[in-house]
């Protein structure tokens, strides 16, 4: 588990995110411990037209707790791209 984590940690791209090019939606909730909302702020500070939904609770498992608005949400944002 701790190799897995400092490998994580290694794997730094963010230097990188200025040249996506392609639409990008990140998604959060604001009660994910695993991801923290934070992240998602910085993925979407970093990487052009990069937008943020970000649901109010559901943890790292929102796409199972809230299923339906996560796949409204990804899809009206697909239909769009």
């Amino acid at each position: 588990m701790l190799s897995r984590i400092a490998a994580i940690v290694a794997h730094d791209r963010r230097d990188q995110l200025q040249n996506v090019r392609a639409p990008t939606l990140a998604i959060c909730a604001r009660d994910d411990m695993v991801t923290p909302l934070y992240f998602t702020e910085e993925l979407v500070r970093l990487i052009p037209n990069a937008r943020a939904y970000v649901l109010p609770d559901g943890g790292h498992f929102y796409p199972n707790v809230h299923a339906a608005e996560f796949r409204r949400v990804v899809n009206a944002f697909l239909l769009k791209s």
